[in-house]
């Protein structure tokens, strides 16, 4: 590995360690949330699981179908390490203490990618944005599956991003797409809105080997089957009739969100609901998860560093001139941001702080991105008058 790579990945952890430190103290102030109960009482799968017990009738209660398995699974292995006595209370704060590292690996890959797909500033920034998010800060010390979740889709971004960019040797090619699958598959088996990457490959495939078609179904046929295989294996219940109790497990969810709607008072039924809310959430000047909420309200700087931020990743991520080339890198990072922003927004059924978390890294992204141009472009002129 090259010096400078090194350098970036030291310099990353660094940075990603002095936003994470506060994340840790966290764990045992930040109130608890309700779903963490659920989340601590279903680690009781664990226990059928690794036991091989698989023919038990919960395999196939509300528990099982209500959500996929993988961050039960892993909260029942940790808070098997805490005193057998200890209350609920006590395995939730113990379970928060190995949750809350899925955050440190989720800044540090993402000062990997920024740093990586254009440049260290960039990471830096990005990584200082989410880092200090109110909605982070929240969402991520929690025993649930938001920190799992984010951590493993960046992660499968960063595995096909060097999957389609890289001239490496095949071996290193291999890696990649089997780190990319299985990244998927265990944010599918998270939450269900996981999918997403797994939409996500197959779309980049489909653009990057559009001259050779043959080659592409290969690529998406075996990509999905790796990332299917990685859900079958951690969700037991629909070994029997995989399609069929997928097909439970989808409309089950559904009912349940529409049952939400209707007794909650949060229900966002239009896209037009959707579209303001989102908005007044993370991007108005006194929005609770916004990342400049604290400047005059006159100003909508984080509105103005969002829109700047889009408008010119995306014009550098499909850049084709002679003085800007097409960086493959950066163009599935941008398009990756945009499918999460674009299908939040989209889908939000509710006024609820967690499903704004992929908004606030789409949102970052592209905020810390204008922060890291004018910051370069100052340093530069800077320089020349100087000189």
């Amino acid at each position: 590995m090259k010096t400078r790579q090194w350098w970036l990945i030291v310099f990353g952890i660094v940075i990603s360690l002095i936003f994470f430190l506060p994340f840790v103290s966290a764990t045992t102030t930040r109130p608890l949330h309700p779903d963490e109960y659920i989340f601590i009482r279903r680690g009781v799968f664990a226990n059928y699981y690794f036991t091989g017990n698989f023919r038990d009738p919960i395999w196939q209660s509300f528990d099982s179908y209500d959500v996929p398995k993988f961050a039960e699974l892993f909260y029942g292995v940790v808070t098997k390490l805490a005193p057998e006595s200890s209350a609920i209370e006590q395995r939730i704060l113990f379970a928060r203490q190995a949750a809350v590292f899925f955050a440190l690996g989720s800044f540090c890959v993402l000062f990997w990618l920024c740093a990586q797909t254009k440049h260290w500033l960039w990471g830096v920034l990005a990584v200082s944005l989410v880092g200090s998010n109110i909605l982070l800060k929240e969402s991520l010390v929690t025993a649930m599956g938001d920190g799992p979740l984010l951590f493993f889709s960046l992660l499968y971004i960063g595995c096909a991003a060097q999957l389609f960019a890289t001239n490496s040797s095949r071996r290193f090619r291999r890696m990649m797409f089997c780190g990319a699958a299985l990244s998927a598959g265990l944010a599918t088996a998270t939450k269900l809105n996981g999918v997403i990457n797994v939409f996500h490959f197959c779309l980049l495939t489909l653009i990057f080997f559009r001259h050779d078609l043959i080659r592409a179904l290969r690529y998406v046929l075996l990509f999905i089957a790796g990332s299917f295989l990685t859900f079958f294996i951690l969700n037991p219940f629909i070994w029997k009739n995989p399609i069929l109790n997928l097909a439970v497990m989808v409309a089950a969810r559904q009912v349940s969100i529409e049952r939400q709607q209707i007794l909650f008072p949060d229900a966002l039924s239009s896209l037009s609901d959707r579209l303001i809310t989102t908005y007044e959430r993370t991007l108005a000047p006194q929005g609770i998860y916004a990342n400049f909420a604290n400047l005059p309200a006159a100003v909508p700087v984080g509105l103005l560093l969002f829109l700047t931020g889009f408008f010119l990743l995306g014009k550098e991520a499909h850049a084709t001139t002679k003085t800007s080339h097409f960086r493959p890198r950066l163009a599935i990072f941008f398009s990756w941001i945009v499918a999460w922003l674009v299908v939040t927004v989209l889908l939000i059924p509710l006024d609820w702080d967690r499903y704004y978390l992929p908004v606030v890294i789409s949102v970052s992204c592209f905020q810390s991105y204008t922060l890291a141009e004018l910051l370069q472009r100052t340093y530069r002129k800077a320089l020349c008058l100087i000189r």
